[in-house]
């Protein structure tokens, strides 16, 4: 009896005493193993059948299989097969980045034209890129130039720049003093001081900071404003060639913090590793999981990053499943009955829905493989 045969076996009759009769006197499976109402036109099916096939074939991705994987539970291993995953991840922050740089050019654009509406002399770059040089040039220029105003505003002193008549912040005097920065300073919290010298010191030094590195004329922001053009074009020539989309990238986000807790976590000594590679060895899916008293519990569970390109040649189909599929193994061979429970983020549980995972409902975003599941996974995947 071979070895999936066996895990069959047992799953099987793990599962007899709790699962309940599953008749199909009403159904009939089409060609994918779905079940469809047996009354339902046979020529639909054929139909649902063909445009599948007639997708599958136009797809030459790779699918990951019991044939073309292979395991490796060795924790040192798969820790120094992530590597290579942080390295894709470093290409991959130029994609990620290129939203944030539209939008505080754009930001930037349009405070320039306000700036010339209003015959304004500076403008707030915001979270522009500003070149360097221009950035030594604009501190040398404030440093000259700038001043900030204190003034008495009721129970407060209030600092203003001479430079754009912004409130930077204020010192609030209630027997000791707190230097409080607006908004747009950079601080997160009051700083407490016992005198009005050390408070006022503290404060001045950081408006100046700020509006050294935020505020600069009009004609400089503008060439910053260029600046942010040329990157955005060449940030978006890297990202065409990448293969990664917008909506790609918001789902990568998560992979990419799961994968960097795994490789973290994954230093402990005690901690439990399993990692999926391809024939050629790449390494296409990592997981962490824990051993429970009925059940393996999966911590986290990512991809390689190349699997959310679109024109990689390492891209893999199948990975997660692929995952899930050798950690049933590994719960049928622990005494556990192929049980298997996780926390799902809410962008994962339609893939984890439709491996047969169940909500469980005493649970929090949890979810919960059963042994009868479980056996169906292996029939698919394993």
């Amino acid at each position: 009896m071979g070895k999936l045969a066996k895990l069959r076996s047992k799953l099987k009759s793990s599962s007899a005493k709790t699962q309940s009769s599953f008749k199909e006197s009403n159904v009939n499976r089409d060609s994918d193993g779905q079940f469809a109402p047996k009354n339902s036109s046979k020529l639909d099916a054929v139909k649902k059948s063909s445009k599948r096939n007639a997708e599958d074939s136009k797809d030459t991705t790779q699918r990951l299989t019991s044939q073309n994987r292979t395991v490796n539970h060795d924790r040192a291993s798969v820790l120094g097969q992530t590597e290579s995953w942080a390295k894709q991840y470093e290409k991959i922050d130029e994609a990620v980045k290129l939203p944030e740089l539209k939008d505080s050019t754009k930001a930037l654009s349009n405070g320039i034209k306000v700036a010339q509406e209003r015959s304004q002399k500076v403008v707030d770059v915001g979270n522009s890129i500003v070149p360097t040089a221009i950035l030594v040039e604009n501190e040398k220029y404030h440093a000259q130039n700038l001043k900030i105003n204190a003034r008495q505003e009721g129970n407060n002193i209030t600092y203003r720049s001479n430079y754009t008549g912004r409130k930077l912040g204020h010192i609030q005097q209630d027997g000791e003093f707190y230097a409080v920065h607006n908004k747009v300073v950079p601080t997160l919290k009051p700083n407490l001081f016992k005198t009005m010298n050390a408070a006022d010191a503290f404060l001045r030094s950081t408006a100046q900071t700020y509006v050294e590195r935020n505020v600069f004329p009009v004609d400089k922001a503008i060439v910053i404003e260029k600046y942010g053009q040329e990157q955005i074009k060449q940030l978006s020539k890297n990202v065409r060639t990448s293969g990664y989309n917008k909506a790609k990238l918001e789902s990568l986000t998560d992979n990419q913090y799961i994968g960097e807790v795994i490789r973290e976590d994954g230093k402990r000594k005690n901690a439990h590793l399993i990692g999926i590679q391809d024939k050629s060895g790449n390494l296409q899916v990592a997981a962490k999981y824990s051993k429970q008293s009925d059940h393996i519990h999966i911590d986290y569970l990512a991809t390689a990053p190349w699997n959310f390109s679109e024109n990689d040649a390492r891209q893999v189909k199948g990975a997660g499943a692929a995952a899930i599929a050798e950690l049933v193994r590994l719960s049928v061979d622990s005494g556990k009955k192929g049980k298997i429970k996780l926390t799902a983020l809410d962008g994962a549980v339609p893939f984890y829905t439709h491996l047969g995972f169940k909500k469980v409902p005493s649970g929090i975003s949890e979810y919960a493989l059963s042994s009868k599941d479980a056996l169906k996974l292996l029939e698919k995947y394993g």
